[in-house]
């Protein structure tokens, strides 16, 4: 049989013997005798194992046998320590992508199953399904939730996304700060056109328009002197 308790709460280990004579009862951790301590009590005649603020290291076969002069009989229990979910990789991470690039976001979540994985963009929880553009057209999960998958980045998709990793002894959070970049551009059609003419001893303006993110740098060169 399996008992769960989640770490850090006492677990309690039941022996139903019976016998007559009364039987004597003894406990094994993994087949080796069981050491009481602070922590490890023995209550109801030795017929309960009570564990007080459980690890993971209490993670473990029990068995608890019961001898009388007539015989023995014995039961094995299997104690489950429930540890909240680990994201590793840190807590926040800068994440940068080319527009119409693909992107993974990797939540490397560990622990206890069963995990339940919930991803939210701007503290909003993601919805995998609809139509164009919607989440499914453009975002998609893997590994029971642990990638989610951006198929091609856009501006829009700049965002903060979270990854909640929970199962029933707590949960663990780990953020994504995403910044989709642009290549310069330049907006020919709203800049100065590339032929100029003018009256000497007059002055001129040239002017570039640029889109880019993050914003770039730019250089009107001199044909003649090479130098901005």
């Amino acid at each position: 049989r399996r008992v769960q308790v989640n770490v850090g709460r006492t677990a309690v280990i039941s022996c139903p013997a019976f016998g007559s004579p009364e039987p004597s009862i003894s406990w094994l951790k993994n087949g080796q005798p069981l050491i009481t301590d602070n922590r490890h009590a023995l209550l109801n005649g030795g017929r309960q194992l009570e564990i007080s603020d459980t690890s993971a290291d209490d993670d473990a076969r029990y068995t608890c046998i019961a001898t009388n002069d007539i015989g023995l009989a014995d039961l094995e229990t299997y104690l489950q320590v429930v540890g909240a979910p680990v994201i590793s990789g840190g807590k926040q991470e800068m994440i940068e992508v080319l527009v119409n690039e693909p992107k993974d976001l990797i939540c490397d979540a560990s622990g206890t199953e069963p995990i339940e994985i919930e991803w939210l963009r701007d503290g909003k929880a993601i919805e995998f399904g609809g139509g164009p553009r919607s989440a499914t057209s453009y975002l998609q999960v893997s590994s029971r939730g642990r990638i989610l998958h951006i198929l091609s980045a856009q501006v829009t998709d700049s965002a903060r996304y979270t990854c909640i990793a929970q199962n029933s002894a707590g949960d663990a959070k780990k953020i994504y700060d995403l910044a989709v970049l642009v290549p310069p551009t330049i907006n020919e059609t709203s800049s100065s056109p590339p032929l100029q003419t003018i009256i000497p001893g007059t002055g001129f303006a040239v002017e570039c328009n640029v889109y880019a993110i993050p914003d770039a740098q730019v250089c009107i060169l001199h044909l003649k002197t090479e130098k901005c």
